[in-house]
């Protein structure tokens, strides 16, 4: 299961994970996660000039597509779109689902350093092994790597089956 958000790290994840799938003659599961509740109807003091939230919604579903669209097609895949927070939702699904392993991009942002964010979670709370794509000229946190013995993995921009 590969969890996809639209950002560069979401196409680095999905790319590996169609390899592993494909290498292993895999389901693909591609999962979107939109929040709970529309984002015009977050305390967000751009709403005034966002679009509408079913346009949002509407442009994140339409790019899954496409980017699932351009893999191989020698590889099954089921996107689901999901609302919720991410972390929670995708382990949830990988467990619904019986998924091999949970697929994210590595995100380098400043609220993903203090927190540690979807991948945080996943390693503590996920009951599916977790593999992290880096793209190129990310930079690991002042926390180092995350440590063997969480369960995560952070595999290269091409992950290979464990």
């Amino acid at each position: 299961m590969v969890g996809f958000d639209g950002s560069p790290p979401a196409f680095a994840a999905l790319r590996a994970a169609s390899l592993l799938a494909a290498s292993n003659h895999g389901l693909l599961t591609v999962v979107l996660v939109l929040p709970s509740e529309p984002w015009s109807a977050s305390p967000c003091p751009l709403a005034p000039v966002l679009p509408p939230a079913c346009d949002l919604e509407q442009a994140a579903v339409d790019q899954m597509r496409g980017a699932v669209g351009e893999l191989a097609g020698d590889i099954s895949v089921v996107s689901l779109l999901c609302r919720g927070r991410v972390g929670p939702t995708l382990a949830n699904e990988a467990a619904r689902h019986l998924c091999d392993a949970i697929v994210i991009g590595a995100h380098c942002g400043l609220i993903s350093r203090l927190t540690g964010g979807v991948e945080r979670y996943l390693r503590h709370h996920a009951q599916t092994e977790l593999l992290v794509v880096q793209t190129p000229g990310r930079q690991v946190g002042p926390s180092g790597p995350p440590p063997a013995s969480t369960g995560a993995r952070t595999a290269p921009p091409i992950a290979r089956a464990a």
